[in-house]
Formats: structure tokens, C-alpha cells, sequence
């Protein structure tokens, strides 16, 4: 009897028991530039566990509109702006991590593209509860852009959240760039430049919203000329130019049309 009394009150209490929490797991974010130089994090609203690793995945291999350097920064919750800098895409494997070890709301973002309470910012919800497995991002990249005034495919992922109140960190200009001149024969385009500073130059060629070329070439400051070679195919092309300075900041684009 009192063995029967002893599996009976085990039963129950295993019944009663409190659910014990899964296994704390990686849950990743990956980094987003459309061909319209539109760029964000997907997905950029992430629940977890208390004890799960947040990873950032700030390289885009085998996106052709990937021409620009990604950072991350993270502000624990109660802690206060600009938080903590965790790494950048050229440095080590263009990853970063993060425990999040403490229940709260974590906000991040990318300094060189949160401007204007829009961008590359979002946050992470953390509870004691498992919020379900993790979803790798995979390559959103891959989706039609939607860039243009006439919406050629489905949007990529959507950014709702705001960036915290101030965005810029070190160094906050953004360079200036104008053209010069411009020409091209059958097979080459040619561009002048005047820049404000050092840094990379970026050309794009473009037919509607697909790129068809794109180079990029190291800048001083001052006039800088570049060369992009020209496809076979006839038709109507736009070459789309932007300065980026060495902190990774980009000037305002600029487009040249030519007839091939």
C-alpha cells in the first residue's frame, strides 16, 4: 500500500512539476542590402530565451548589391545610448554574438545605416520562456528589390522599429561627390570625380533595377576618374555613382544615362 502511495504521489508531482526550460540555442540576423541601397536587418524583431546567443551575420556572399561595410551595437536593457560596439562586417568572419543574459528588451543597430529613425535597427525581446526554435534567415537578398517609383517584386522584409535617438558614432559626415565628366565608347564608360574625402568609389550599371555591372575603386580626395567596362547587349542603361568614405558613410547617388 504504501508503495502504491509513494508511484502515485511521484506521478503527480512530476504532473505539477514546472516545465523545465529547452535548451538555450543561437538564434541569427542577418544583414540585408537591396539593389536600391536600401539596407536592413532580417529579421530585425527577435524573441529568446534568457541564456540564448544573438549572432549577426553582417556579409551577404553572393549578393551583387553588397558594396557596403555593416556594424553592430547593442544596448543591454537599462543601459543608455550608444550601448556596446560588438564588430563590424571586415573584421574576422564578419560576424558578431551577443548572450543575452538578462530578460528585457535588447536594442541594436547599425550606426553607419540607422539615420533618420529608420535602417538598419531593431530589438530582441528576452523572457524566461522558450519563444520556439531559431529561423535562419537565409538569403533575403535573393527576393526581387523593390526599389524605383514603379514596385517591381514583393518587399523584402519590412523595418517598423526605430533606431535609438542619436546614430552616428565617430565620425557622422557623409562624404560629398560630384561629377565631373562623363563619357563612354561601345565597350567602356568613363567618370570623373570630385570627392571630400578618402575612401572607395562605387559603380553600378544598371538596366531597370538589375545590375549588369558594378566595380568599386579606391578614392583620395580631390578628382578621382574610374572606368566601367560596357555589356554587348543594345539598350537603355543607367550607371548609378556613390562616394563611401573610410568609416563606411555614402555620399548621395548620382546617375548617368547612355544609349548603347
Amino acid at each position: 500500500m504504501i508503495a502504491r502511495f509513494a508511484a502515485f504521489a511521484a506521478t503527480v508531482a512530476a504532473l505539477v512539476a514546472p516545465a523545465t526550460a529547452s535548451a538555450q540555442v543561437t538564434r541569427a540576423i542577418q544583414s540585408v542590402s537591396s539593389p536600391s541601397s536600401d539596407h536592413r536587418w532580417a529579421p530585425n524583431a527577435v524573441p529568446a530565451q534568457v541564456g540564448d546567443t544573438i549572432q549577426w551575420r553582417m556579409t551577404e556572399p553572393g549578393n551583387e548589391a553588397n558594396f557596403v561595410t555593416h556594424n553592430v551595437w547593442v544596448i543591454k536593457p537599462g543601459d543608455a545610448y550608444p550601448g556596446v560596439r560588438l564588430g563590424s562586417s571586415i573584421e574576422g568572419d564578419g560576424t558578431a554574438t551577443q548572450l543575452v543574459d538578462h530578460p528585457g528588451t535588447y536594442a541594436f543597430y547599425c550606426s553607419i545605416h540607422s539615420t533618420n529613425g529608420v535602417g538598419m535597427n531593431g530589438t530582441i525581446t528576452v523572457g524566461d520562456d522558450d519563444p520556439g526554435p531559431p529561423v535562419d534567415p537565409g538569403a533575403p537578398w535573393t527576393q526581387p528589390d523593390t526599389g524605383g517609383s514603379v514596385p517591381t517584386g514583393p518587399a523584402q522584409f519590412s523595418n517598423p522599429t526605430f533606431a535609438p535617438t542619436i546614430f552616428e558614432v565617430g565620425d557622422s559626415t557623409r562624404p560629398t561627390m560630384s561629377v565631373a565628366k562623363f563619357s563612354h565608347t561601345r565597350k567602356l564608360a568613363r567618370v570623373s570625380v570630385k570627392v571630400s574625402e578618402p575612401g572607395r568609389l562605387h559603380l553600378r550599371l544598371l538596366r531597370g533595377s538589375k545590375i549588369v555591372k558594378a566595380r568599386t575603386v579606391k578614392t583620395k580626395a580631390g578628382t578621382n576618374s574610374a572606368t566601367i567596362a560596357l555589356p554587348k547587349g543594345h539598350g537603355r542603361y543607367r550607371l548609378a555613382i556613390w562616394a563611401q568614405d573610410l568609416s563606411g558613410l555614402e555620399s548621395k547617388w548620382r546617375y548617368q544615362s547612355l544609349k548603347l
